[in-house]
């Protein structure tokens, strides 16, 4: 039991001792005491003491498990996620290796597939520059066909 599981012992137990000091001749005599199968023949103190101890066991003992099924959890939680640091980190891994073979493809490429891959994107950027001159005298004529319309 953890230090602060003690205090609730030493508090009854010094509650009882300031109890008996003060009433000593009531803690001294003996009573029958019935249990319903069995009667005993006890001083108030020693049976006053011996409940009060027993309550106060079972609850240390209560709170002791609820702390350790508590204590439990919280690992299985660590566990848990340090298994999901452990999956980023292989995601983040694979997204870096994807990148450096993306980057290895495009250095082992041989001179002649980069010269033919230059000329398409030249062949492209040619086609789009004549499609945007075909747009703009599009546009150009239509402006000149409204203004003619507007005389």
């Amino acid at each position: 039991m953890k230090k602060s599981q003690w205090i609730p012992v030493f508090i009854y137990l010094m509650l009882i001792i300031y109890t008996a000091i003060f009433n000593w001749a009531i803690f001294t005599v003996p009573l029958n005491i019935s249990f319903g199968f069995v009667s005993l023949k006890m001083p108030l103190l020693v049976m006053v003491s011996l409940l009060g101890l027993v309550i106060l066991i079972v609850q240390g003992t209560w709170l002791g498990y609820y702390i350790w099924r508590n204590e439990q959890q919280l690992m299985l939680k660590d566990v848990e996620i340090e298994s999901l640091e452990k999956d980023c980190e292989l995601v983040s891994l694979q997204k870096d290796n994807e990148i450096s073979s993306l980057k290895l493809s495009y250095y082992e490429m041989k001179p002649e597939d980069l010269q033919k891959n230059k000329e398409s994107l030249a062949q492209l950027r040619s086609q789009v520059q004549r499609i945007e001159e075909t747009l703009a005298a599009n546009q150009q004529s239509q402006n000149s066909s409204h203004l003619t319309v507007k005389e």
